[in-house]
């Protein structure tokens, strides 16, 4: 099997170093290079084309947001990004990165702190794999004026039956969050009904992760909480390692319960949970990510009466989720990106 060929950004020395001596004995990934700051690693990707690209964001003539934009737009290769900064500086400079292109972050270690280093290096390796895997970059989720301009809103009165209720489930990983976002800016803040969010996200991203969301919606964007009467116009996001599911009182529970497919939260939990409590008026949607993670969730969904939604896995980061609810014949709608607002509208009006 070939190996996994590295590119590493970091204007430090000492970090690039560190990378590469972290992964000196991984046999699967091939460090083919490195470069100091942005307009040497563009260069690089040119001449090396390497599969995967580790990248700091705080660097001299060219920072990283501005690589990660140029990358996306000119040579697309999936990117990593490992910065000390980003999570000194909020949400708003985390999923900025991702909004451009990014598909990871991670923290990057306290070189003083060696006890760490291992747990590091484990989680550095087991990303580049994932990432890898992806075979192609996300096209930047940033839209030119132009383009922004052109889009249309949603017409809420000729496409919504204001009256009828919907629960919506979305399941979510890698390559998704930017797509997240954009469905919930779309949706109207009066839309009836309420939207569960199970997303695949690093440890200790959720409440930023939360955040992020809000800012840009309408809708309410909060961390479900357990016992929690569900309200209409609100958006609840699983909380970090605990199962998201809802109960006939319309009330939401958190359980701690076995990992489903290797997660917790579970897409195939939400999904399952929503299908048998509200049947015909339950809609399940599954974006970009790996695995299967949410399929057979659909299914019951699908069972029960209610609709599902699959992100076009030709516009996906990773499209093996979408794929194999595709395949296992569940999905009633496989929708662009940007389509996606609208049709959880239409099967919330019931046309």
């Amino acid at each position: 099997m070939a190996k996994i060929k590295l590119l590493i950004v970091d204007d430090s020395a000492t970090v690039r170093t560190l990378i590469k001596k972290l992964l000196s004995k991984e046999s699967s990934i091939e460090v083919v290079g490195s470069a100091e700051n942005g307009k040497e690693a563009i260069k690089k990707i040119t001449e090396l084309r390497p599969d995967i690209v580790t990248m700091d964001i705080e660097m001299p003539f060219m920072d990283g947001f501005n690589t990660i934009k140029y990358i996306m737009k000119e040579d697309p290769v999936p990117i990593l990004v490992i910065a000390r900064s980003a999570f000194s500086k909020g949400e708003d400079f985390i999923f900025k990165a991702i909004e451009l292109g990014a598909l990871e972050i991670l923290e990057k270690p306290d070189l003083s702190d060696w006890s760490k280093l291992d747990n590091f290096r484990k989680i550095l390796i087991r990303e580049i794999k994932k990432l890898a895997k992806s075979g192609s970059a996300p096209v930047s989720l940033v839209e030119s004026d132009s383009e922004a301009s052109e889009k249309k809103p949603v017409d809420v009165k000729s496409e919504l039956d204001e009256s009828c209720k919907a629960y919506v489930g979305v399941a979510a990983s890698t390559g998704a969050p930017g797509i997240l976002k954009k469905i919930l800016a779309t949706l109207p803040g009066n839309f009836p009904g309420c939207i569960f969010v199970v997303q695949h996200i690093s440890s200790g991203f959720t409440k930023d992760f939360i955040r992020w969301l809000d800012a840009e919606s309408e809708l309410s964007v909060v961390e479900a909480q357990a016992g929690e009467r569900i309200r209409e116009h609100t958006v609840y996001v699983a909380q970090e390692d605990k199962h998201l599911t809802v109960n006939k009182l319309k009330r939401i529970e958190l359980t701690e319960g076995p990992k489903n497919n290797g997660f917790r939260p579970s897409g195939n939990v939400l999904f399952e949970s929503l299908g048998r409590v509200f049947g015909k008026k339950s809609i399940g949607v599954i974006l970009s990510g790996m695995g299967q993670d949410g399929v057979d969730g659909l299914g019951v969904i699908k069972k029960s009466g209610g609709k599902v939604i699959a992100q076009d896995p030709e516009h996906c980061v990773l499209k093996t989720m979408p794929s194999r609810a595709v395949k296992a014949g569940v999905v009633d709608k496989i929708a662009h990106p940007d389509k996606i607002a609208a049709e959880i509208i239409k099967f919330a009006g019931g046309k």
